[in-house]
């Protein structure tokens, strides 16, 4: 396995060579996680995913409590990730012209 970033954790580690070893799509939010996924050429999705397709799919009615719930547990989003992605799932600020 190729030599992986000093900053990642023991499990973030673990994760990345598991992933490449076996060719399976990694959940990963971290950033640095991330950057190292895509180096070594693994699917990767976040979180941010994942509320999606099941937002999609029916299995939540709305994604905004589950990405409260998220960001309360200890998962940081920008503010205007936070705007942008409920505005990507129909949930967001909902500007009226006349």
């Amino acid at each position: 396995m190729e030599q992986l970033s000093g900053k990642l954790n023991l499990g973030e580690r673990e994760a990345l060579a598991l992933a490449k070893e076996i060719g399976a799509a990694l959940l990963v939010d971290e950033r640095e996680a991330r950057t190292e996924a895509l180096r070594l050429g693994i699917y990767h999705f976040g979180s941010l995913k994942i509320i999606k397709e099941a937002k999609d799919h029916g299995i939540i009615p709305e994604a905004k409590p589950v990405l409260d719930e998220l960001i309360a547990s200890g998962t940081y989003l920008s503010d205007i990730l936070y705007k942008e992605f409920l505005r990507e799932v129909g949930e967001g600020d909902i500007l009226v012209t006349q």
